[in-house]
């Protein structure tokens, strides 16, 4: 709880902000604050461990790839490439790659608009099919479009004029931006390959059924 002394009394922060007598404090809404901070401080403390080791992963990785451009005689360029890297025994990989978002400019709709009207016009030649594909890529889904089927309307070869203008905004409305350089740890028992969990979420304990989230 966030404490505070007014002239004399020991006041404490509620969910909405106000300031309330500690005193009044229920025991068992006491008890559930106490509960909360210190799981929070456990997860903080290792939070600060998986960056560390994060950063020494990549610290490592780094290392060699250098090593290899040494032994090669080749420069090493800093390239958003994905890499892959596995055990002599082949038992054992490792997977860096970087994780993209595409975000879409309002003026999308401008685009929709165009394909509609080429769609809807008596010169159209639009097959059925066609017409479900753009449907479907101009579907909200969670009130966002999904970026890679707006580009595969891209290509489609359509002879009109009004379409190549869509596909001139769909391209300039929609931009990758990298938001992550991520790894990934792998292991092979017998011929399976089964991925290192470190999600918090998916760890399942011993109490908990399979496919429980904890």
């Amino acid at each position: 709880m966030k404490r505070h002394k007014v002239d004399g009394k020991v006041l404490v922060e509620n969910s909405r902000g106000k300031l309330v007598p500690e005193s009044s404090v229920k025991p068992l809404d006491a008890l559930r604050d106490q509960m909360v901070e210190r799981t929070f401080s456990s997860i903080g403390s290792l939070e600060s461990l998986m960056k560390q080791v994060k950063q020494a992963c990549f610290e490592d990785i780094e290392a060699y790839l250098e090593t290899g451009a040494e032994v090669y005689g080749v420069e090493l360029r800093n390239e958003k490439g994905n890499y892959t890297f596995t055990s002599f025994d082949g038992s054992r990989k490792i997977r860096v790659y970087y994780s993209n978002t595409m975000d879409i400019a309002p003026e999308i709709g401008l685009a929709k608009s165009l394909i509609d009207e080429y769609l809807n016009s008596e010169l159209s030649s639009a097959s059925d099919g066609i017409k479900a594909i753009v449907t479907g890529a101009f579907q909200l889904n969670q009130n966002r479009y999904d970026a890679k089927r707006l580009l595969e309307l891209k290509t489609y070869d359509i002879d009109d004029d009004r379409w190549r203008r869509a596909m001139e905004i769909i391209d300039d409305s929609v931009t990758t931006t990298l938001t992550c350089r991520c790894i990934s740890f792998y292991e092979k028992k017998g011929e399976q390959w089964f991925t290192k969990n470190l999600n918090f979420s998916t760890i399942h304990d011993k109490d908990a059924l399979p496919g429980t989230e904890v």
